[in-house]
């Protein structure tokens, strides 16, 4: 494996972090992606040309998981990865921060004395990159409740009834994530409404559980009503299906990244995911059992494994390759050949003592 040319438009003494990628990037990201991002910038730095190998042992990744983390960062128009005509990696341009497809530039409350007035610009996201919101402002309440009062904007009112309807008398942290996601997000009303709605519907009548909702939708690209209900009846099939054959008890941000990553970046099907956990937490009788479901899920992805046809000839080989090492194991004088890969099967036996 040839290593990569890593090409890098910051100081070479120097690492920068911009605050735009604190800001907007590395939130929604998973850790790992992070990670990596982060490993390259510093191997940018020191002129180091390091192979995908090199770099999966030095984050004790697979090296799935580094070509899985580039083309994240490839499509959040980070990295621009090229390639050679035998489709190898050559080298990996770190793009600057302000040339990247950043899709989101918040748009504050504007502040007079000290009144808040509602901002007119609409925020207008655009392309893939996922979005992730400012940081919720640490609002006068007071103040929040004199600017809605003073707007003449029925939409912005109508949100307050609607927010009546649920909480009774509405709690001053409600009113200010409701001015946030309406005034500073540029949520729209209906959206809002339906998130009110649901709530209700569920019986979770708690800001935090409202808040946490609403901004999973934002950072999603949730826009509308139409959307939101989908989104929630697919995630709430998946989840349910994973939580019973893993036999958990809570949801966890854990699964939640897992599930997210098996399903969009993998194009898993519910139904091997649900085969994956089924086996996974009969090999590990529920300790463990979903680290033990990712190196299962990742292992098929390796290998193109996409469908149960896919699976039945995954697992055929498999046992045909156990069958084999076991059988040759009692011969000594082939030793040598024993010591060759016969099978592409993963050992689910060593998944357990890793």
């Amino acid at each position: 494996m040839t290593s990569i040319k890593i090409s890098n438009p910051y100081s070479i003494d120097s690492i920068s972090i911009s605050n735009t990628f604190i800001d907007y990037y590395m939130p929604p990201a998973n850790g790992e992606f992070v990670k990596v991002y982060l490993y390259l910038l510093r191997a940018a730095n020191s002129n180091y040309s390091p192979t995908i190998a090199d770099m999966a042992d030095a984050l004790s990744h697979t090296e799935s998981d580094i070509l899985r983390a580039l083309k994240y960062w490839e499509k959040q128009g980070l990295f621009a990865l090229i390639f050679d005509e035998t489709n190898e990696l050559k080298t990996i341009s770190l793009l600057p921060i302000e040339q990247a497809n950043h899709s989101h530039k918040p748009v504050r409350t504007v502040e007079t004395g000290s009144r808040i007035t509602f901002a007119k610009e609409e925020v207008k996201p655009s392309g893939d990159v996922i979005r992730m919101p400012m940081p919720m402002p640490q609002y006068d309440p007071k103040i929040v409740e004199e600017a809605i009062n003073a707007s003449d904007d029925d939409e912005m009112n109508l949100l307050m009834y609607e927010a009546e309807s649920l909480f009774g008398v509405v709690p001053k942290s409600m009113t200010t994530t409701l001015f946030y996601l309406y005034n500073d997000l540029g949520m729209s009303s209906d959206l809002i409404a339906f998130a009110i709605e649901h709530c209700a519907e569920a019986g979770k009548k708690n800001e935090k559980y409202f808040r946490k909702m609403t901004l999973g939708w934002y950072n999603d690209g949730i826009k509308t009503r139409a959307e939101a209900k989908q989104m929630l009846g697919d995630r709430s099939e998946a989840t349910q299906a994973v939580m019973k054959a893993l036999g958990l008890n809570s949801w966890g941000d854990e699964a939640r990244v897992s599930l997210s990553v098996w399903q969009k970046d993998y194009n898993m099907p519910l139904n091997l995911i649900v085969e994956a956990c089924n086996r996974a937490y009969s090999a590990t009788g529920g300790k463990n059992a979903l680290k033990y479901a990712q190196k299962v899920i990742e292992a098929w992805n390796s290998k193109d494994v996409h469908t149960i046809e896919d699976l039945k000839d995954y697992d055929a080989l498999y046992q045909a390759t156990k069958k084999h090492n076991a059988r040759a194991s009692m011969s000594p004088s082939k030793k040598a050949f024993n010591n060759y890969d016969h099978g592409e099967g993963v050992d689910y036996d060593a998944l357990l003592s890793n």
